[in-house]
């Protein structure tokens, strides 16, 4: 029978990791596993959440010209990805590498997406 340590909170992402140890029955070795505990906090995902939380600047709604929708979205992602090259700092800042990596991966695709607009934006001009 697997024992169990008290759980160690992480206060970071609101979870625990229980410690276990389980034995061989053939000959007797334990080793160690962990099983995560998660938080009852209800993620806030809805459309109003997000709209209240946002640091972008809203969409303009009076566009009606294919280049200015262009020019606006370029606007938006470069300012999306300036927030998650900040992501990438802070998360290095806090030694948190998984998120860190996470953020890396999403400004290379927002920089390449960015570059295309960028680039259809000069062929216009």
């Amino acid at each position: 029978m697997p024992s169990i340590s008290a759980p160690r909170p992480n206060t970071r992402t609101g979870t625990s990791r229980a410690r276990t140890s389980s034995r061989c029955t053939s000959c007797s070795t334990r080793w160690p596993s962990t099983s995560r505990i998660t938080s009852t906090r209800s993620p806030r995902g809805t459309l109003a959440a997000v709209a209240r939380a946002t640091t972008l600047r809203p969409y303009p709604e009076d566009i009606s010209e294919g280049t200015a929708h262009v020019d606006a979205l370029s606007a938006a992602l470069a300012a999306f990805g300036a927030k998650v090259r900040a992501g990438i700092d802070e998360a290095t800042r806090l030694a948190d590498a998984d998120s860190a990596d996470l953020f890396t991966g999403i400004s290379r695709e927002t920089d390449k997406d960015l570059w295309f607009l960028e680039a259809h934006l000069h062929a216009k001009r």
